[in-house]
Parts: C-alpha cells; structure tokens; sequence
C-alpha cells in the first residue's frame, strides 16, 4: 500500500508540473497577442530602429517563467502573424532563441548572486541583466537575419544590425522599468518564491555557465560577425563590374561573385555558415547538461 501511496503522489507531482507548463505558456502566448494587437500604439521609431515592448516581454518572460513561458510567447507571435496572414518562422525562431538565451543565462555572469532570481535590486543586477540583453539579443537577432538570408526575404546585412540594435534599445529600457518596479514593489523572498513556482526547473541549471555563456558568446559574435562580412561582400561586389576589380588587382573579391557554388546572393555560404554555428552551439548545450 505505501508504494502505491507514493506512485499516486508521484503521479499527482508529475501531472501538477505538466499543468502548471501548460498554464504558464498559455498565459504567455496570450499576452503576446495583446502586446501585437496594441503595438501601433506601442512602437516608436527612430529611422531604421523601433523601440517596442515585445523583445522586452520575451526576455523578461525567459527570465521569469522560463522555456515554458518562452515557447507560448513565440507560439502566440507566430500565430498571431498567421491570422494576419504572414510566415513568421524566422521572427518567431528569433524570438525564442533570445528568450531561451536569456533564460539560460542569468546567474552565469554574476559572482556574488549566481543562481539568484533575475531582479534590478543591485548594480551587480543591474550590469547583469545588460549582458544578459546584450547576449540574448545578439543571438536572437543574429538567427532571426539568418533565416531570412537564407530563405531569400531579406539580406543577413544590414537586417541583423538593425534587429539586435533595435531589441538591445527596447529591452534596456522598458526591462529596467519593469524589473526596477518589480524590486520596489515585491519583496526579495516573495519575488523568489513566484519565481520558482513559475519556472521550478531554475534550480536544475548547471552551477558552472561561465565558461558555456563564454562559449554562447564567442559562437554568436563569430556567427553575427561573418555572416555581416559576407552579405555585405556580396551586396558591394554586385554593384561592381568584374573587370574594375581586376584592373585594380582586387580579384580576390570575385570570391563574392554571384557564381559557382556561392549563388543566389551567398544564401549557400550563409547556410553552411549558420548549419555550423547551430551544430556547435548544441554541442556546447550538450557538454553542459543543458539538453
């Protein structure tokens, strides 16, 4: 009877976590759509930058309610775009590598608070979560601009520039607003408490992330770095006849041509480029027991 007793408990304990993930992402993909159907309103630009609350949400909501929260946000901006009769693979995919990122990464950079709830009660705080923007943004911006290179909709330069400039912007500041409300008004062990009731896997990560966010962030700069040179490689050559480049003994640039095995635009280089970035990021999730 007590091992039936205590495989009922299990049972309960198991079902009870599943639920409270499902509840968790539905309460996120809901308040995406909100945060779309208001964005007209929302949205600010400056030239080719908008600042918008939405890259604030998915990384504030990786922060807090984890992948869960993170996966119903990227669900709800994907079929949100999909009623209004759009493919967002590629944003939606953006979106949830900058929340995954974010939601990996916070306690990795901090010495004296690791593995502490995300909160701005601190300058330690407050300089963590600005590396947390900055990595999460780059690495979502950086897949989001591949995606589309690769799929011919747009080019890697200056779409990646763009993207994680405009998502640093609007998570910086609408992220220190809301987190710095959040530690006025909530108490550190009641903020710590719904932490962990929204996210109860925050206590599972590995201890030691320094040396994998070290790794995240050289693969992402590499990736976002190379990707820039060679759209941009393509975009200038295109617009110079071959024979200037030879007169001018700059023939090596004829690499960018829009031939042989690097066609349509260098989407083929990009491809094996982002395939390789990809491949050794999820190696390095598997070398820290992330996966």
């Amino acid at each position: 009877m007590a091992g039936i007793h205590n495989y009922m408990l299990e049972r309960d304990g198991v079902v009870s976590w599943w639920r409270r993930r499902v509840l968790v992402g539905v309460a996120a993909a809901a308040l995406c759509v909100v945060l779309l159907g208001v964005r007209q309103w929302t949205t600010v630009s400056f030239g080719p930058l908008t600042l918008q609350p939405l890259p604030m949400f998915v990384v504030l909501t990786g922060l807090v309610a984890g992948v869960a929260g993170v996966t119903g946000a990227t669900v709800g901006y994907v079929g949100y775009q999909a009623i209004q009769g759009l493919v967002a693979i590629w944003g939606g995919l953006g979106l949830f590598t900058m929340g995954l990122l974010a939601s990996l990464s916070w306690g990795a950079l901090s010495r004296t608070e690791t593995n502490d709830v995300p909160a701005v009660r601190s300058v330690n705080q407050a300089f963590e979560f600005l590396g947390v923007t900055l990595i999460a943004c780059l690495g979502g911006a950086t897949i989001a601009a591949w995606g589309y290179e690769v799929s011919g909709q747009l080019t890697f330069y200056p779409t990646a520039v763009f993207t994680v400039l405009s998502w640093i912007l609007s998570t910086v500041v609408g992220g220190a607003v809301v987190l710095g409300t959040i530690s006025l008004l909530v108490s550190t062990p009641r903020w710590r408490r719904l932490v962990r009731t929204l996210r109860p896997e925050y206590s599972a990560l590995p201890d030691d992330r320094r040396s994998w966010l070290v790794t995240t962030t050289v693969l992402i700069t590499v990736w976002f770095l190379l990707g820039s040179f060679v759209s941009l490689g393509f975009q200038v050559v295109e617009l110079v006849p071959p024979f200037h480049l030879r007169l001018r003994e700059l023939s090596p640039l004829l690499f960018f041509t829009d031939t042989g095995p690097f066609n349509q635009g260098g989407a083929t280089l990009q491809l094996a480029l982002g395939t390789s970035m990809l491949t050794l990021w999820t190696i390095s999730l598997r070398r820290w027991e992330f996966l």
